[in-house]
């Protein structure tokens, strides 16, 4: 016998401190295979999807490259923390996304919010505070939960990335699995 657990994407905590996802291994029911139950394609998306690069960011939120052996004699600004996100709601102007970084992260409530769509648009968006995240170190492995109000005049469709203080912290952003 296999019992089957509908599980909800709506928040049954405080939204404003990083969560944690575990994913716990299952056994296929017998007779059945990962084919069957249609779930194959997600197994092979999830092994390519690319790492995240190799920085994390410091308490005063400037970019530490870890594969850098000295900083850049240059004024020039550091490049973009680049993280992954996905969209967990996209409905009318409210758009849910959550982010899993790989290295611990300054976490800070951005207040300059662009969102871009891979057609080319952009649409600035305010962040709801009350249900974001709030500022402070998230480790390896939580989850950060950005929470937008969208532009009247942006388009319907799933936005392509989401930049942060000004493109600082780029997040590209994917569809729930």
């Amino acid at each position: 016998m296999t019992s089957w657990v509908a599980v909800s994407e709506e928040p049954a905590v405080d939204p404003g401190q990083p969560t944690r996802r575990e994913r716990i291994p299952q056994m296929v029911p017998q007779g059945l295979s990962v084919e069957d139950l249609g779930i194959a394609r997600a197994f092979a998306a999830e092994r390519t999807t690319p790492f995240l690069a190799q920085r994390m960011v410091s308490k005063m939120g400037m970019a530490v490259d870890m594969a850098a052996e000295a900083p850049a004699a240059s004024a020039s600004p550091p490049p973009p923390i680049q993280l992954i996100g996905r969209i967990l709601l996209h409905r009318d102007r409210d758009l849910v996304i959550e982010i899993a970084p790989d290295e611990p992260l300054h976490w800070e409530v951005s207040r300059r919010v662009v969102v871009v769509w891979s057609s080319g648009p952009r649409a600035d968006a305010r962040v709801d505070a009350s249900a974001t995240t709030r500022s402070g170190d998230v480790e390896a492995g939580q989850v950060v939960r950005l929470v937008l109000r969208l532009a009247k005049d942006a388009p319907e469709t799933p936005p392509a990335s989401v930049l942060l203080d000004g493109g600082f912290i780029v997040v590209t952003l994917g569809e729930t699995p």
